[in-house]
C-alpha cells in the first residue's frame, strides 16, 4: 500500500476532503517527510484550509 493510500485510510471526513479536493505537496516538518494537503481559501468547506500526513510516522498532524 503507498504513503497516499495509507493517509486516505487513517484519515477521518476532514482529511479525505483534503486529500480529494486539494493539492499534494512534500515538506519537511520537524525532521520528518510529510505530505501536505491544501485546498482553495475560497472553498466552501473550511476547517482549517488543509491536513498534514507525516510519512514518517505513519500519521495525521493536527
Amino acid at each position: 500500500m503507498n504513503e497516499r493510500n495509507k493517509a486516505y485510510a487513517k484519515g477521518g471526513f476532514r482529511e479525505r476532503y483534503a486529500m480529494d479536493k486539494g493539492t499534494e505537496k512534500e515538506i519537511v516538518f520537524g525532521g520528518d517527510r510529510c505530505l501536505r494537503y491544501d485546498y482553495d481559501i475560497n472553498d466552501e468547506y473550511q476547517d482549517g484550509n488543509g491536513a498534514i500526513w507525516n510519512v514518517d510516522k505513519g500519521k495525521w498532524i493536527y
